[in-house]
């Protein structure tokens, strides 16, 4: 699964943190719901290793974000100056004139 969007729908709970050991997620927008606690890893080692957005706004989480997220963002920080075509999540888009 690269795409988990579940915003908007009025879910309530603890962040699912099974979300953390998909390998190929790479968005994730949980906004507009009712998440509640705190957002921590839980024993995943690489949490969400090519997520590119991240959207958990609009909840009532808890406490500070582990800095475990932040140190594994690689897709979000990972630019190529080389590349001459527009690209979406690594996918050349073809420019149709």
């Amino acid at each position: 699964m690269e795409v988990l969007d579940l915003g908007n729908n009025n879910l309530y709970g603890a962040f699912p943190h099974w979300l953390e050991s998909l390998p190929e997620l790479q968005v994730l927008v949980l906004k507009s719901n009712r998440f509640h606690g705190p957002i921590g890893t839980f024993g995943t080692e690489a949490p969400f290793p090519k997520l590119r957005i991240f959207d958990i706004s609009q909840n009532s989480f808890t406490g500070l974000l582990s800095e475990r997220y932040f140190l594994n963002f690689k897709a979000v920080m990972n630019v190529d100056t080389l590349k001459t075509s527009p690209q979406y999540m690594g996918i050349p888009i073809i420019e149709i004139r």
